[in-house]
């Protein structure tokens, strides 16, 4: 198990075998894989897949994040991870060890038993925060049924902007662009309805989707995965919907020469 001290410039993590779970300690950072790009807080935990470099880059001031190898989960993708109470649980025992003994190895028991609980909880829907109250009113606008046809230059107009000054302030609030925000959004809000067994078409027609196959063409782009395949992992997980909002944010990174750079010139997958 490795703890990662940053400062205001990159890290770099080279690609493994095992695939590794990073978990916030304290701080912000941004993670930048070839699989995409999130923001992770303190609290937090993203899975990077085998073979996977990432760059880990401070959002502001330090971070401390753990950096936990497993040899479980293969082929699951680099993503946001909903953490059970058992995995919290497991992870500061971890790191409480590791502080205590630096450079010794992690419990075996321990990362089997953190293993087998990754492998039951499917990919969690990363949540795009703004801190902004602008984007905060606007971010229920938008969750209304007529909210997802609203156009940059309409959303704008309801909190009294520019459409150029809405794009960077959601870009800056929360690294994404305000298309994927929306869609973010969506996502957020129909899990817990998903899970709770509501129909796929009530929970579309609600969101204002003009068809169930527009809105679950939507959620596989963000999920990949059906809304009724990821709601019935959800509940074999039984992982309760209230906490996938403590998971990391998307982020959409700065260029893709930055990924290049920290990843050995892998093409830029799609997050």
């Amino acid at each position: 198990m490795q703890l990662v001290t940053l400062s205001a410039l990159p890290r770099h993590l080279p690609g493994s075998p095992s695939g590794r779970l990073l978990f916030a300690l304290d701080g912000s950072a941004v993670v930048d894989t070839a699989d995409g790009c999130w923001k992770i807080a303190a609290g937090q935990a993203l899975w990077i897949a085998e073979r996977t470099a990432a760059s880990v880059s401070t959002v502001s001031g330090g971070a401390t994040i753990a950096a936990i190898a497993i040899d479980a989960a293969a082929g699951r993708r680099s993503g946001p991870v909903a953490l059970t109470t058992l995995m919290r649980a497991l992870l500061d025992r971890l790191v409480a060890d590791a502080k205590v003994r630096r450079g010794a190895s992690a419990p075996p028991a321990m990362l089997a038993v953190l293993a087998d609980e990754l492998g039951r909880v499917p990919d969690a829907a990363a949540i795009v925060a703004a801190s902004d109250e602008r984007l905060k009113r606007l971010a229920q606008r938008l969750l209304e049924p007529d909210g997802s046809k609203l156009t940059l230059a309409e959303a704008g107009r309801e909190i009294g902007m520019s459409s150029r000054s809405l794009s960077r302030l959601v870009r800056r609030e929360t690294g994404a662009s305000f298309g994927r925000w929306r869609q973010m959004l969506h996502v957020s809000a129909a899990v817990p309805r998903l899970v709770a067994g509501e129909p796929v078409a009530s929970v579309a027609f609600a969101a204002g989707y003009e068809s169930p196959s527009a809105f679950i063409a939507m959620f596989r782009r963000v999920m990949a995965a059906t809304p009724a395949a990821y709601a019935a992992r959800m509940r074999r997980a039984d992982l309760p919907p209230s906490l996938t909002p403590d998971v990391p944010q998307y982020a959409e990174r700065r260029s893709t020469a930055d990924v290049a750079s920290h990843t050995g010139g892998r093409k830029q997958g799609k997050p």
